[in-house]
């Protein structure tokens, strides 16, 4: 055989050789691709998602077919209970809500409201909700030592109208971000450890808020000048105010409700605190939700 014939039959085989090899790694791609496409197709199908409300609940710790996200307009994630096998003392432990679970929310381009309860994340892992278009109602609830990167996060969502965050303490740094939340109406910092000084260190609120609640925070009578005037509602139970406040109070010319409950308020108090706002829905007994 001439050297030419040699050249061209050794050629012949590696070229036959590569075919081969390439061949076979296409198969195995299509095979992997397959699988994923069942397995992904097997999760949805044996995925039952829990509405309440027309929230879809999210446990934490569970994943959620992107389908189902997708769809989703009201998502509410949850802490995840580990119960032992005696249930009557509670459950032994708390899987809190992570920066993994809040990861998935970035394929729900519908959402509108979004609730977290117990969540121990920072402001780096909440924001992936900036990337969400239609987001206008956040709530969350926090375990104490909760980042104070997040409220600035949330500071950050131009279009929101709802705030709910408690159960989370606040630094002045963070408190100062919901100023800028110029559509803001409804304002709920329960329990976050405010105080008097938060207001008089330049800390405004957004003119457009309309409910506001402040229980358990530590005001002094004169943060009531410092608040927006066009409040409806408004609540400050556990506050500590003292009943020099109430003809503070007149100056919030079209409040219909307040929430008012002082352990150390008379009978007297509360008369007067009626008398001189006529036409407010006043609750003077117990802590009320508007």
């Amino acid at each position: 055989m001439s050297p030419i014939h040699q050249y061209r039959r050794s050629f012949y085989c590696e070229s036959l050789s590569i075919r081969v090899d390439v061949f076979l790694l296409f198969l195995v791609i299509c095979v992997a691709l397959l699988f994923m496409v069942r397995s992904a197709w097997a999760q949805q199908a044996g995925y039952q998602p829990i509405i309440d409300n027309g929230f879809l609940l999210i446990d934490a710790g569970e994943r959620v077919p992107v389908t189902w996200l997708k769809e989703a307009t009201r998502v509410h994630f949850q802490p995840n209970a580990i119960w032992g096998t005696d249930k009557t003392n509670g459950p032994e432990r708390m899987i809190w809500i992570s920066g993994e679970d809040i990861a998935q929310i970035r394929h729900a381009r519908r959402l509108e409201e979004l609730a977290m309860g117990g969540a121990d994340v920072s402001g780096r892992d909440i924001e992936v909700i900036l990337k969400l278009p239609r987001l206008k109602r956040i709530e969350y609830t926090g375990i104490w030592h909760a980042d104070d990167e997040v409220l600035k996060v949330f500071g950050r969502v131009k279009a929101l109208e709802r705030l709910v965050f408690t159960e989370s303490q606040l630094a002045d740094s963070s408190m100062a971000s919901i100023g800028e939340l110029k559509h803001l109406k409804y304002l709920d910092l329960e329990n976050t450890g405010i105080k008097s000084s938060f207001f008089k260190q330049g800390v405004s609120l957004p003119g457009s808020l309309t409910h506001l609640r402040l229980d358990e925070a530590q005001l002094d009578n004169s943060v009531i000048l410092l608040l927006p005037k066009g409040l409806t509602h408004l609540s400050l139970s556990g506050t500590g105010l003292k009943p020099d406040v109430i003809p503070l109070l007149k100056r919030f010319q079209r409040l219909e409700e307040l929430s008012l409950f002082e352990d150390d308020w008379n009978v007297n108090d509360y008369e007067r605190l009626k008398e001189q706002l006529p036409g407010v829905k006043v609750n003077s007994r117990v802590f009320s939700r508007f």
